[in-house]
């Protein structure tokens, strides 16, 4: 991972045979590569060892393309001997392609092979027999392709199971030229009549299903989606219901009979978030976050207070978005009294003159964009902070802070990040002390009469 970051590979000759390593060397310079069956082996060592994956996709494929039964039993042996998940994946794509062979159904009676390799084989064996195809992507990633819709027995999502646990699967296939890479995801069309899929889901998974939201099909995997007690995906639910909220097919769900009292309870939270401004929603990097209209829900506070008091109860908000020039000091007072403990704050037109000190102990990222009040910013434990126009703004004391960015904050005279690594400073004329880490990179206009401290990091 290091060499990754650095962009530099430190070759270390070992046991690597020189002729070896200078196929290495030349295929870094050239991208061309020159495989046989006497230095595959050593070059997919070479290439897992510093990260060059390409070319670990492509010994993988040679690997794959030139087994047969014999090299087949070395390879498992080697597989499980070195706990390689990539080696291990082509015996197992080897074993479902070639399950009905008779020589290798003799592999399961042989002295052989381990009774760890032949619990292995058998899974290669049922994944065939359910329509379960491995392989792997043209981008070294293994993947499982359904090639029948709805085929998942219980027999084969317990070998799902155990394939996971080996070999870290990387996503599924699920037709149409639509691939989803991550680990372990599942296909709308399966999960339906395959609910126990859904304890595999994840946020790449929950991203596509809230791509492909439809009310066609949404009384099952809605209700598939509540009993499965998973935090995240009811949070789509939720979405889908805040941005459905006036749409009659949605209002039917809440008269089915096919969706619980439970299922029914949360539909009609989405509904109330809507009426008073309260939008749930996903921040870029998928964390669950409330945005919040002050100009909806300061008339109704004390009914939208309860639907947040509602949904912190159940998924815990530590993301928040405020859209607040009509807030009151007061008003803010009610917010804090239900998020005690925010990781994020995104400030939008605050007109009140500082940030409540509840939030500020916790918070570790701050974004203050057109909040013309607000005078200081004294953040223990923010890692991140953003203002853009914030004209009063006079002072950002923050002593953990990695980045800062100021823009157009006129008043500004006094920055204190001590471990701060990069520092944007634009349009801060007034700026007067500015007191960073030792190396940190700084961008921007400093005026000159600012005095910039560098300090040790600590």
């Amino acid at each position: 991972m290091n060499e990754k970051i650095k962009k530099k590979i430190t070759l270390e000759a070992e046991d690597i045979d020189r002729e070896v390593l200078k196929n290495f060397v030349d295929y870094l310079s050239t991208g061309e590569i020159r495989l046989e069956g006497k230095n595959v082996m050593s070059m997919l060592r070479l290439a897992q060892q510093h990260l060059v994956s390409h070319l670990a996709c492509a010994c993988l494929k040679f690997i794959g393309e030139n087994l047969d039964i014999d090299t087949f039993k070395d390879l498992l042996s080697l597989a499980f001997e070195s706990d390689n998940d990539d080696l291990k994946w082509q015996c197992f794509i080897y074993a479902y392609k070639n399950g009905e062979e008779n020589n290798f159904l003799a592999l399961l009676d042989s002295e052989e092979i381990s009774e760890e390799g032949k619990r292995f084989l058998r899974w290669g064996i049922q994944c065939s027999e359910s329509s379960i195809e491995p392989y792997l992507s043209d981008d070294g990633q293994r993947i499982i392709k359904l090639r029948k819709k709805n085929s998942i027995t219980e027999e084969a999502f317990d070998v799902l199971k155990q394939m996971n646990k080996e070999c870290r699967i990387s996503g599924f296939d699920i037709g149409k030229g639509e691939k989803i890479v991550s680990p372990v995801i599942n296909p709308i069309s399966i999960l339906r009549k395959a609910q126990k899929l859904v304890s595999f889901l994840n946020l790449s998974f929950i991203k596509f299903m809230g791509e492909n939201f439809e009310i066609s099909t949404s009384k099952n995997l809605l209700q598939c989606v509540f009993d499965s007690k998973n935090d995240d995906l009811n949070w789509r639910c939720l979405i889908y219901a805040f941005n459905n909220s006036k749409e009659k097919d949605l209002l039917t769900l809440l008269n089915s009979e096919e969706i619980s009292e439970e299922g029914k309870r949360f539909l009609q939270l989405g509904i109330q978030c809507n009426k008073f401004g309260i939008e749930p929603s996903l921040s870029d990097d998928e964390l669950r976050m409330i945005k919040l209209s002050s100009i909806k829900l300061q008339p109704n506070l004390i009914e939208g207070i309860n639907v947040l008091k509602q949904m912190n109860k159940k998924f815990t908000i530590t993301n928040l978005k405020l859209f607040g020039p009509h807030l009151t000091d007061k008003d803010l007072k009610n917010l804090v009294s239900v998020f005690q403990n925010l990781d994020r704050l995104s400030l939008h037109m605050l007109k009140e003159t500082t940030i409540p000190s509840t939030w500020l102990k916790s918070l570790k990222e701050i974004d203050c964009v057109f909040c013309s009040a607000l005078t200081s910013i004294d953040a223990p434990n923010a890692e991140k902070i953003d203002c853009k126009i914030c004209s009063a703004l006079t002072s950002i004391d923050a002593p953990n802070a990695e980045k800062i960015d100021c823009f157009s904050c006129s008043d500004l005279t006094s920055i204190d990040a001590p471990n701060a690594e990069k520092i944007t400073i634009k349009n801060c004329y007034k700026l007067k002390s500015l007191t960073v880490a030792e190396n940190c990179k700084i961008i921007g206009d400093i005026p000159k009469e600012c005095e910039v401290v560098y300090v040790p990091r600590k």
